[in-house]
């Protein structure tokens, strides 16, 4: 009985923690001017078999392998230096709205990273929660294109 009473626990407290995840979804910013703005470096993670590895961005064949879009939120991990300072992260897109060559519409979006932590020897790991749904209202748009990528992330 104390088996199933604490397999029972866990079982709420995960899907509880899946909850607060899509909670902590911060809105994406809707700005032309900031699109514009430069991103200090990060790299995006993977996660296998629970361990993080961090990805150049040359080595990454398809982003839609990095980013992953569950109801209005849209996930990814990033590394970058830290230890010593603050960092903010926003991700953006400028809204407007693009056509591919196969006619799929599509807003651009970029995550503008500000690292204070550039000179500091550790290396942390965040996963980053943005709230696409002001994006998603156009019912005609159903693709995002993340900046220096080709492939289209499907919504």
């Amino acid at each position: 009985m104390k088996h199933l009473l604490l397999l029972f626990v866990l079982i709420n407290l995960t899907v509880y923690s899946q909850d607060i995840d899509k909670n902590l979804c911060k809105a994406i910013v809707i700005n032309d001017s900031l699109f514009n703005t430069e991103s200090d470096s990060y790299e995006f993670d993977i996660v296998t078999n629970n361990i993080v590895h961090n990805i150049v961005r040359y080595q990454i064949e398809n982003i839609n392998n990095i980013i992953t879009v569950e109801d209005n939120c849209l996930f990814f991990r990033i590394s970058y230096a830290c230890g010593c300072g603050d960092n903010k992260s926003k991700l953006v897109s400028d809204g407007q709205l693009f056509r591919d060559n196969q006619g799929n519409l599509y807003y651009q979006i970029k995550l503008i990273f500000k690292n204070e932590n550039q000179f500091c020897k550790a290396l942390c790991h965040d996963r980053l929660l943005f709230d696409i749904s002001s994006l998603k209202d156009n019912l005609k748009v159903n693709h995002l294109k993340f900046e220096g990528f080709d492939n289209l992330i499907k919504l």
